[in-house]
């Protein structure tokens, strides 16, 4: 009997013995194989994160709170004592397409590689907008009309983003983008002081290889000098009807230079929309302390120190003749936009 019983007794246990195992198996197994899941989706994960080209993650761009105001001037009309005294009043640098002129050329910003370029690098910068020399294109000295005529707005813009920087102990053409410049200051001269101021650059420019050159500012030393530019060019003129037709004014080339200069200046402020500040040069003769103000407030900065002395007496419409007036008057309002004749008639009564 007792043996029976004991037998009985462990048939009896079996199948809960089975299924208890059966239940902790399936935990066992289960448990593993979600761990392996957890696991294989880890790792697909990262492989995910390392098959991602970093050079297709969106750049973060660089935040240029300084903004480039161009400082707009035909060649001899004033630019130098603008720019140094805008310097000296602020105590701050300001900067020019002309890299090459300075040692080292040192871009506004690192990744504006092809500038403009800081003047001074050592001295701080503006807070809000730095003033920067272009004088654009069709400036020339003593050249043709080859050289210095637009037929194209689109090619006269490029001349007012470009400049040169130093390249390997030489220099290079570079052109930055025009959404650069933000703002304009447009210097205007008196045309018949910024004529004679250009012959003055010649002079200066000539004297150094033939002292013979050198023309004197007065009367005949000025009618010499458009005598000797309007027989130079009077052939390759030929191709210019517009410069044929005028071809009676002496220095005639110069004054369309001057023309068109301030017509294509107006025209690439207009395509960029800038807001623009005209500067009169003679204005720091006449109304000093208001023309400085007047750039400072314009490019939104401080006066922290005294301006630099201008030494007034740098005009020479009496050596001009009469005649030499009335055709260069007809001429400039004939030629000149609208808006621009208005800003500079004045000179002309």
């Amino acid at each position: 009997m007792p043996i029976m019983t004991k037998a009985k007794s462990r048939h009896r246990f079996t199948p809960v013995i089975i299924l208890i195992g059966i239940v902790l198996a399936f935990l066992f197994v289960w448990g593993i194989g979600d761990s392996y899941l957890l696991s294989t989706a880890e790792t697909d994960s990262v492989q995910q994160q390392h098959d991602i080209d970093p050079a297709s993650k969106p750049e973060k761009k660089k935040n240029h709170q300084l903004e480039v105001a161009w400082l707009m001037s035909f060649g001899g009309a004033g630019t130098s004592y603008t720019i140094t005294n805008i310097e000296t009043v602020t105590g701050r640098t300001t900067a020019s397409n002309y890299g090459e002129d300075y040692d080292p050329c040192i871009p506004v910003y690192d990744d504006w590689l092809d500038g403009p370029f800081l003047r001074s690098p050592n001295t701080p910068a503006p807070e809000k907008y730095i003033l920067t020399k272009t004088h654009c294109g069709g400036y020339c000295m003593d050249c043709g009309p080859g050289a210095y005529y637009y037929a194209s707005e689109e090619d006269f813009l490029q001349g007012c983003l470009t400049g040169k920087k130093h390249v390997d102990g030489g220099s290079e053409i570079v052109t930055y983008d025009s959404s650069i410049p933000k703002r304009a200051v447009h210097l205007i001269r008196n045309p018949f002081d910024n004529l004679v101021g250009r012959m003055h650059l010649y002079n200066k420019h000539n004297d150094r290889h033939d002292s013979h050159s050198h023309y004197d500012t007065s009367i005949e030393g000025l009618q010499s000098w458009c005598k000797f530019l309007d027989d130079k060019y009077a052939e390759s003129e030929k191709s210019y009807p517009i410069l044929q037709e005028y071809k009676n004014v002496p220095c005639h080339g110069e004054w369309y230079k001057y023309i068109q200069w301030h017509n294509m200046a107006y025209k690439a402020q207009n395509k960029l929309e800038l807001p623009v500040h005209y500067l009169y040069y003679d204005h720091y003769s006449t109304q000093h302390e208001a023309a400085v103000d007047g750039v400072l407030e314009f490019l939104q900065e401080s006066r922290r120190n005294d301006a630099l002395p201008f030494l007034p007496g740098k005009t020479y419409r009496d050596i001009f003749t009469e005649k030499h007036i009335k055709a260069a008057r007809k001429m400039t309002k004939a030629l000149m936009k609208p808006k621009m004749w208005k800003l500079i008639k004045h000179y002309f009564d």
